[in-house]
């Protein structure tokens, strides 16, 4: 499975998910997923290295646990996934406030 990221670690590596990083062809137009460039050390020990990502940001108006489940099988279909065309999962983070619709990023 994806390795899990604090939500801190991702944005620093996107300079706090800022309009500089924000790349705008890649973000959809119902304003649900941003998708922002970054730099993250990936891995563990002697295995980990630097790598150029892509983090999407998603908004989705549905309950907690039911937005929960939808990411989680997004993750499961698409980890392992191997083509020229798809980028690596490399992880994920999600955040959930009292208040606010819950996010979660690729």
């Amino acid at each position: 499975m994806a390795q899990y990221f604090r939500l801190e670690v991702l944005s620093v590596a996107t300079g706090g998910f800022s309009e500089d990083a924000r790349i705008p062809r890649c973000s959809d137009r119902e304003g649900n997923s941003n998708v922002y460039r970054g730099g993250l050390r990936v891995g563990h020990g002697d295995a980990s290295r630097y790598a150029d990502v892509a983090v999407r940001e998603l908004s989705c108006g549905h309950s907690n646990s039911q937005y929960a489940v939808q990411i989680l099988a997004e993750l499961d279909a698409l980890d392992g996934v191997r083509h020229a065309n798809i980028l690596e999962i490399l992880g994920y983070a999600y955040q959930s406030q009292p208040g606010t619709q819950p996010r979660a990023f690729l």
